[in-house]
């Protein structure tokens, strides 16, 4: 949305099936999860941009897409990164969004803050921008996350290798740096930034009053 809506505004939108949030922030933050619970429980159509790129590239899930894409060093990497960039683009700037009558949820990859400008303009006049802000605390938990279960990942240039560290170490280094630098530009892009644990374990009803709490 162009102006960050009040909480009438907000109200009015879910009453009239209107309304368009779209989730932001780090991967294991919560978004994909927010999502299904507004799916399921108030009917809200889910868009999931990570599955739709999957499907672009004949993948079945995040799982294959982070094992086809690999990790910088690799041989088609640079290649591989780019065409995932390339897709992410196409399936987040929508030429139609068609809602099918009901409230969108739009659930954004980790990496959306790396679009162009005219991408993300097009989302933040689509969609209220909401950033799922897991702060600094819980990067250690991210990083054990990622080690155990990767997802495909664009570090714009923060993986680097010093002299004598093995691979999983400039993992270990690097990644806590990229999340830092990503953490800053998710709360610049959102409309608004809530506390991750602000939403944990919340109901549907009770996700879009925290929502709205922050709303004027």
């Amino acid at each position: 949305m162009d102006e960050l809506l009040t909480k009438q505004e907000f109200d009015t939108h879910i009453n009239n099936k209107t309304l368009r949030i779209a989730f932001i922030g780090m991967s294991n933050a919560g978004k994909s999860y927010r999502s299904r619970v507004l799916s399921t429980d108030l009917g809200f159509m889910w868009y999931e941009v990570d599955q739709e790129i999957s499907n672009k590239l004949g993948l079945k899930d995040v799982t294959e897409v982070a094992a086809w894409m690999g990790k910088p060093g690799d041989k088609d990497y640079d290649s591989r990164e780019s065409e995932y960039a390339q897709k992410e683009a196409e399936c987040t700037h929508l030429r139609q969004l068609d809602t099918n009558g009901k409230n969108l949820v739009f659930d954004t990859t980790g990496s959306v803050i790396y679009l162009s400008d005219d991408v993300k303009d097009w989302l933040q006049g689509q969609c209220l921008v909401v950033n799922l802000d897991a702060g600094e605390d819980a990067i250690p938990k991210m990083l054990s996350r990622f080690l155990e279960h990767p997802k495909p990942l664009s570090w714009d240039s923060f993986l680097t290798k010093e002299d004598g560290e093995s691979e999983s170490e400039s993992l270990e280094r690097c990644y806590p740096l990229l999340l830092r630098d990503r953490l800053k530009k998710y709360r610049k892009f959102a409309n608004i930034n809530i506390p991750a644990e602000e939403v944990y374990n919340k109901t549907a009803e009770e996700t879009l009053e925290v929502i709205k709490s922050y709303l004027k």
